[in-house]
């Protein structure tokens, strides 16, 4: 699972006042892409039969239709007088032949420099300028301001950008220098000891620990449990959980032992990095070919193009991304472009060769990525529906079906990529996955509901990835309404298609609607299917830019008399100019790609793994855990892939103002995950009661917790066993409290505050009449029954899952950050916040009027204080001396005493069960505090 609705930390840009001190250090003392019978062709696009027997033959050479003889030549005089015969036909007759290669590798090489712009980390040369620039003309502004005092800001602001442009003029060559040194320090912040930049996501370090295995060890899971059972005994501490096998760490370890073999310093990080880089371009091929196969060059190059440079690919193919997105651009379009090839093929075995090799893909495909089967489906999809146009054409034609080649060589291809495809999708997965194949699209109907029938909370509801997405959002991503519409026509081009006996030829089509289509309808309920929209959107575009070529060339030679190689070139030429947007835009992403990881999170982890032990667990909101675990060799309670009831626990413990609960939570967890809950609920079998129970026991001894359990009628058996899974000998635990888990506090706090009675009044009783609902909710939720009524009719009038989430849950949250405050006598002005710091009295000023907030938390010696005030203004404030400084900073109640925000802004004061382990900063405000947890 990607990222989740907490985004990355605004953290990646480093500004001018974070950054000051640091220059200053360096720099203070300078101040200064018409149906007819044959498809129709010009000079500059002649056919070129390329079934795939035949595509050595695009590699050696094309020959043009028309030669001509070597009539003339130009002379050209040399820089020294020489004269050089040039042949001008024999070079155009060089470029009619090859220029096909040309129009190939120009997206090939796009697609391999620009995926490659990330690893320079170019952004920091901005952010350098910007620093040294700010941290001038900060001086100068200090001069003005001594010299006038008096001046309006405007004029001295008029003054200040004169003064420092006359400073650049005369200080051009010391700046200069300045600005490189001082990105070279930045980039090392996001670069490892050896140089090379750190893998900038999450999930690829999920993949990369396993394939850091298959190097050390052979084998990619960490042990095989009961001497079987390949097992990763870094996820759901301390149990772990099975491997599941996956071809993607194989890959990565073989790209690490073949670049080792040319650069022994080489890291399995930096060459799983080529990764994306090498599946992207290879993915330019099939998408040329399809392309030209459907219209032309012009349209295969177009097509190509698409692939090479979209964003909503690109961003999940730059150099280091070592997720398995790629594949699913990759595995698509060779499967798609070799299923197509075999129907195109004359000879019955390149046929089935061909649509063997589409089964093999498929199966590969399944062993790389989960949702293997769509392009399986869309494939089938266009060939039944081909078959039964070509059904449906002998009928009228009275010719049996039986006699019909089309008909029969069809299906000899379907069926043949159907067969082969289950051989190999259940030689690699299973044959239950490729059984399931034809249902995987109604796999999505539940997966945004707000509760689970078990009741606890749906953790794919806050996944970034899978929020709606709206035709805006989409239409934009693949490059906006013009490209959109473009692509729409290619669609309807397709339509229009002629095979070489002159037939209609509608599989394209066929394919081109149902891919387009139901890639778009996914993507409308889950914005992280855009990437998957790349394909079938590239080869509409190419379509459409391929056709629009042959017409417009040849409607200029017959109404203009203009040549056909004239005319193609410079309808080419204005066609290529719409792919500068599009390529712009590509290196504006690849520049801005920095990477989460950084300094302070490898330094972090790093000590975590060098002063611990190795049964140690660490504890954190799930986001980070696959780098937690790559970077530590640390097993985590929860992360990307094992999102499950730890989320509610995790989240309780960062919010309750109770440390003691907060350290009992994490013990249980430690102990034995959610084992506890699933004893305890195998004989209460209420989830609302047994998770209450947990609350109560976990803060207690074990003599008490037991005494607890058997007076609620739990048998001894199942007490002994719940303890044995809240109250053990409980390994090392750390947790980290990070800048990042600011902005996510929203997600934890929701499901940490998951109340169960009103999940279990949406799952069951607003399908109940009023009397029966009423009931379950007085005896269930052990309500009134004015209470019951009241909660009744509230989940009655909730509209739909999301609005069921929010009542079930609230989203507590910081709804400023941390605001300086300036001192006017006995008052600290903190923005819009007032503090009055003889008796702590505190206004905050909204557009609605000013308030005094719910409460004000501060440190008095050194003691964690909260002033009450009596409102109904639902925000508080905390006030925060940072390195000598005041703060202060406004959320929702009750996010003022929680564990999180006393650890973090706090740094801990008054909490004894936590003890600080380490601290992290960095000058991009990257933050981690590293707790180690008393037992």
């Amino acid at each position: 699972m990607e990222d989740s609705e907490e985004q990355k930390p605004a953290e990646q840009q480093p500004v001018a006042e974070k950054a000051e001190e640091h220059v200053e250090h360096k720099v203070h003392h300078k101040v200064h892409k018409k149906p007819v019978e044959h498809k129709p062709k010009s000079d500059l696009d002649e056919e070129v039969s390329i079934d795939f027997s035949g595509i050595k033959n695009f590699f050696k050479g094309f020959k043009s239709k028309e030669k001509k003889h070597v009539e003339k030549h130009v002379e050209i005089k040399h820089e020294k007088d020489e004269e050089i015969s040039i042949d001008i036909n024999k070079a155009k007759e060089l470029f009619l032949k090859y220029y096909p290669v040309l129009l190939l590798l120009i997206p090939l090489i796009l697609a391999i420099t620009v995926r490659m712009e990330s690893d320079k980390l170019s952004m920091t040369d901005d952010w350098a300028r910007n620093s040294v620039y700010n941290y001038y003309q900060m001086q100068i502004k200090a001069q003005v301001n001594s010299q006038y005092p008096n001046m309006p800001d405007a004029n001295k602001n008029q003054v200040v950008t004169e003064q420092f442009a006359e400073f650049l003029k005369t200080n051009k060559d010391q700046i200069e220098q300045q600005i490189p040194q001082l990105s070279s320090q930045y980039k090392s912040y996001f670069q490892d000891e050896n140089g090379y930049r750190y893998m900038p996501d999450i999930d690829s370090y999920f993949y990369l620990r396993y394939a850091r295995n298959i190097v050390e060890t052979g084998h990619p899971y960490d042990k095989l449990e009961n001497g079987t059972v390949p097992w990763d005994n870094h996820m759901v501490a301390p149990l772990g959980s099975s491997y599941q096998a996956s071809i993607h760490p194989y890959f990565l370890a073989f790209l690490y032992k073949l670049t080792s073999a040319f650069n022994s310093k080489i890291t399995l990080m930096q060459a799983a990095g080529y990764y994306p880089v090498i599946l992207a371009a290879l993915a330019i091929l099939p998408a040329f070919f399809i392309g030209r196969r459907l219209t032309n060059n012009v349209g295969g190059f177009f097509a190509a193009m698409m692939i090479a440079l979209n964003q909503a690919f690109l961003g999940r193919s730059l150099f280091g991304h070592g997720d398995t997105d790629a594949y699913a651009i990759f595995f698509p379009l060779f499967i798609i472009w070799f299923f197509l090839e075999a129907f195109e093929a004359k000879d019955m075995k390149w046929k089935i060769s061909l649509s063997a090799l589409a089964g093999l893909f498929t199966g590969l495909f399944s062993f790389a990525w989960g949702g293997w089967w769509y392009v399986f489906d869309f494939a089938v999809g266009a060939a039944v529906i081909y078959i039964a146009y070509l059904v449906f054409s002998s009928y009228r034609k009275k010719i049996h079906i039986m006699k019909s080649p089309a008909v029969i060589n069809s299906g000899i291809v379907l069926l043949t990529f159907i067969v082969i495809s289950g051989i190999f999708v259940t030689m690699f997965t299973s044959f239950t996955s490729f059984l399931n194949a034809p249902i995987g699209p109604f796999a999505f109907t539940s997966i945004k509901n707000a509760a689970l029938e078990s009741l606890w909370p749906n953790v794919y509801t806050t996944v970034a990835e899978l929020n709606e997405g709206s035709f805006s959002q989409i239409i934009s991503g693949i490059g906006g309404i013009g490209f959109f519409l473009i692509s729409v026509a290619g669609i309807v081009f397709a339509f229009f298609r002629r095979d070489e006996h002159g037939h209609l030829d509608i599989k394209y089509a066929a394919l081109l609607v149902l891919w387009y289509v139901g890639i778009f309808y996914a993507t409308l309920k889950g914005i992280r299917f855009l990437e998957m929209l790349v394909p079938p959107f590239a080869i509409a575009f190419g379509c459409a830019l391929g056709m629009i070529f042959m017409w417009v060339t040849d409607f200029m030679h017959k109404s203009f008399d203009i040549k056909k190689n004239i005319g193609g070139v410079i309808i080419f030429v204005l066609m290529a100019l719409l792919m500068i947007a599009p390529l712009s835009s590509a290196y504006a992403a690849a520049k801005q790609d920095i990477p989460i990881v950084n300094d302070p999170w490898w330094n972090a982890l790093t000590k975590i793994k060098n002063e611990s032990k190795s049964d140690a667990i660490i504890n954190s909101w799930w986001d980070f855990g696959h780098h937690f675990k790559y970077i530590s060799d640390r097993a985590v309670t929860f992360d990307g892939a094992t999102q499950f009831t730890a989320a509610h626990w995790v989240g309780l413990a960062l919010l309750t103002d109770n440390e003691n609960l907060s350290r009992g939570i994490l013990h249980m967890l430690d102990c034995g995950s959610e084992t506890a809950f699933n004893v305890l609920d195998k004989d209460v079998n209420d989830a609302s009661e047994s998770v209450k129970m947990l609350y109560a026991i976990v803060v207690m001894d074990r003599d008490s917790a037991r005494k607890y359990l058997i007076d609620r009628k739990i048998s001894e058996k199942t007490a002994d066993e719940v303890l044995k899974n809240t109250h053990c000998n409980a390994p090392e635990d750390y947790f980290i409290t990070s800048e990042d888990m600011v902005g996510k506090a929203g997600v934890w706090a929701h499901f940490g505050s998951w109340d169960f009675d009103r999940a279990d009044m949406w799952v069951q009783a607003r399908k109940m009449n009023a009397e029966q609902g009423i009931s379950f909710i007085m005896k269930n939720a052990n309500k009134s029954k004015s209470e019951a009524e009241k909660l009744y009719y509230e989940v009655q009038t909730l509209k739909d899952e999301q609005e069921a989430n929010s009542w079930i849950a609230s989203w507590p949250s910081y709804v400023t950050g941390l605001m300086p405050c300036s001192a006017n006598n006995q008052t600290l002005v903190c923005q819009n916040v007032r503090i009055n710091l003889a008796d702590m009295d505190t206004t905050a000023q909204t557009q609605q009027g000013t308030f005094k907030p719910a409460s004000l938390t501060y440190l008095y010696n050194g003691t964690f204080k909260e002033k009450i005030f009596n409102t109904t203004f639902p925000y508080a404030v905390s006030l925060i001396n940072k390195d000598g400084n005041y703060y202060a900073i406004m959320m929702q109640t009750p996010l003022q005493n929680s564990i999180f925000n006393r650890l973090y802004f706090y740094e801990g004061a008054g909490i004894n069960n936590f003890d600080k382990f380490d601290y992290q900063r960095g000058i991009t405000g990257t933050e981690i505090y590293t707790w180690k947890v008393r037992w």
